[in-house]
C-alpha cells in the first residue's frame, strides 16, 4: 500500500511530537543537575530543531493548498 504525501507528513509531524515531548521532559528531569553542559546545550539545540520543523510541517498541511506561481502561468 502506498502512503500519501499528506499522510506521510502527518505521521512524520506526531512522530517528532512524540520525540521532542519526550526530549523535553528528559531535560527537564534528568539532564537539569547535568554538568556536561556541552551535551545539554546540544539536547537544547535538537528540541529547538524539532520543534522548528514540527511548525514547518504544520504550515504546510494547514495552509491553503494553492498552484505554484509557474503554473499560474500555464493555467493563463
Amino acid at each position: 500500500m502506498t502512503i500519501t504525501a499528506r499522510e506521510l507528513l502527518d505521521t512524520s509531524s506526531a512522530h517528532l511530537r512524540t520525540l521532542a515531548a519526550f526530549l523535553a521532559e528528559q531535560l527537564d528531569e534528568s539532564v537539569a543537575g547535568s554538568d556536561d553542559i556541552v551535551e545539554v546545550r546540544a539536547c537544547r539545540e535538537v528540541l529547538r530543531s524539532l520543534t522548528a520543523l514540527i511548525a514547518q510541517i504544520d504550515a504546510v498541511t494547514r495552509a491553503p493548498r494553492r498552484l505554484p506561481c509557474w503554473d499560474h502561468a500555464r493555467q493563463s
